[in-house]
């Protein structure tokens, strides 16, 4: 197994790797060389998708800054907004890392 950032907790799971060297390299540099390690996204949740009702999506957000949400209606081109934690838009309170955004397309 290999560290990805030796920078970052190694008690944190998404921080570990397979190695990719052939035999045991204790002490070695890193074989994949990163910065920083992806963040951890749980509880994704939507609401009930109905025709011409915008779409809540909340999801618990860790390791990130800033999180943005894409997504498609009818096969047409994608839309990117930025999904919120202020505890002003519908999220409940500022920095919980659970993370909320209306999605202001309709289907249907």
């Amino acid at each position: 197994m290999e560290r990805i950032d030796p920078t970052q907790d190694g008690n944190t799971p998404r921080n570990w790797r397979a190695s990719i060297a052939a035999a045991s390299t204790p002490q070695a540099l890193l074989q994949r060389k990163c910065c920083g390690i992806t963040p951890w996204i749980t509880n994704s949740q939507n609401s009930t998708v109905q025709a011409g009702i915008p779409i809540t999506v909340t999801a618990n957000v860790q390791g990130a800054t800033s999180v943005n949400l894409k997504y498609i209606i009818n096969f047409g081109s994608s839309v990117i907004i930025s999904m919120l934690d202020d505890g002003l838009n519908g999220d409940g309170s500022a920095g919980r890392r659970c993370i909320w955004s209306d999605n202001p397309g309709a289907i249907g």
